[in-house]
C-alpha cells in the first residue's frame, strides 16, 4: 500500500440501482452504487466452483496482477480489430458454461436491472461489421492492483466503445479473501478531453500516486453477492495483501458506457 494522503470524506455510496443513482454516479455526486443481495451466497459459491474447474483456461492479464476468464478488451493486444472479435464466441462459451453450472448469469441479471430502470436503450456493445463485444468476464486476483483509470475514448481509438461520454464499471463479488480486498476510488476524475493521463501495458492507464494526492476518496470492502458500480474515470486501486492459501478475490464484471444519445452499452 502506498503512503499517499487519503481524505475519506467524499460521502456515502448510493444504495440500490435506479436512473437517479446512475446519473448521480456519472456526475460525480456519489462515489459508488451498492446493490445488496444481487446474488445469493449459494449462487456465488456454485459460480466459483466452475471458475476453479476452468482455471486452466484462464489467462494472466497484461494490465494487472490478475487472471481472466473471457476476453477483456483492455488486455487485448492483437494487431487487428478482427483479432479481438475472434475471441468473443469462445469467451461467451466459457461464461455460458459457468452460468449453467451456477444456475444464473450475472450479465443477464444486470442487463435486466438496467433495462428496467434506464429510459433509453441498453445492451451489449456492437461493432459494425464485426458483431457484439464480449461482456461479463471473470477476474480473480490474490495481489493488489495499480492505481489506474479506465476510459475508452483515451485508449480504444477506432472502436465503437471510444464514442462514449461516460464510463462506469460494475462488479459482482463472487468470493472475497479474509481481511483484505478493499477498493478505493478517488474524487479526481481524469478529464474527458485531451490526452491520456497515464500509461501502461495494453489499454490500461496506470497513474502515479501524486495524481490523487490529497483527493477525497471512498474505500469499500465488498460483500459476497453484492454488486458495486463505480465511475471508472475516477482513479481507483485495489488492495489484496497477505492472502491465505486457496483464497482469492473473484468477480464477474463489465463496463457500462453512455453514448451521446443516452443509450447504455456494455463490454468487458
Amino acid at each position: 500500500m502506498n503512503d499517499m494522503t487519503r481524505v475519506q470524506n467524499w460521502g456515502e455510496a448510493a444504495q440500490g440501482l435506479s436512473e437517479a443513482s446512475l446519473r448521480a454516479l456519472m456526475a460525480g455526486d456519489v462515489p459508488a452504487i451498492r446493490i445488496a443481495d444481487f446474488a445469493t451466497k449459494q449462487e456465488c459459491a456454485a459460480y466459483c466452483d466452475g471458475v476453479r474447474a476452468m482455471a486452466a483456461r484462464g489467462k494472466e492479464a497484461q494490465t494487472s496482477r490478475m487472471t481472466l476468464l473471457g476476453a477483456n478488451f483492455s488486455n487485448y493486444v492483437g494487431d487487428t480489430k478482427q483479432g479481438y472479435f475472434d475471441t468473443v464466441d469462445e469467451s461467451y462459451a466459457i461464461t455460458s458454461h459457468l452460468a449453467e453450472q451456477a444456475g444464473f448469469d450475472p450479465l443477464e441479471r444486470i442487463l435486466a436491472l438496467l433495462q428496467e430502470i434506464w429510459p433509453n436503450q441498453v445492451g451489449v456493445a456492437e461493432e459494425p461489421g464485426f458483431g457484439h463485444y464480449f461482456a461479463g468476464g471473470v477476474k480473480t486476483r490474490a495481489a493488489s492492483g495499480h492505481l489506474h483509470y479506465d476510459f475508452t475514448p483515451h485508449t480504444a481509438h477506432g472502436y465503437v466503445i471510444a464514442g462514449i461520454t461516460e464510463q462506469l464499471g460494475w462488479n459482482l463479488y463472487l468470493e472475497m479473501p479474509t481481511g483484505t480486498g478493499d477498493t478505493t476510488t478517488y474524487h479526481r476524475a481524469v478529464p474527458r478531453e485531451g490526452g491520456a493521463a497515464g500509461g501502461g501495458p495494453a489499454r490500461v492507464m496506470n497513474l502515479d500516486a501524486n495524481y490523487v494526492e490529497g483527493a477525497e476518496s471512498f474505500t469499500f470492502n465488498p460483500k459476497v453477492g453484492e454488486v458495486i458500480v463505480i465511475n471508472t474515470r475516477n482513479p481507483h486501486d485495489i488492495i489484496v495483501e497477505n492472502v491465505r492459501p486457496g483464497e482469492w478475490r473473484a468477480q464477474a464484471s463489465s463496463f457500462i458506457g453512455r453514448l451521446p444519445d443516452d443509450a447504455l452499452i456494455m463490454w468487458s
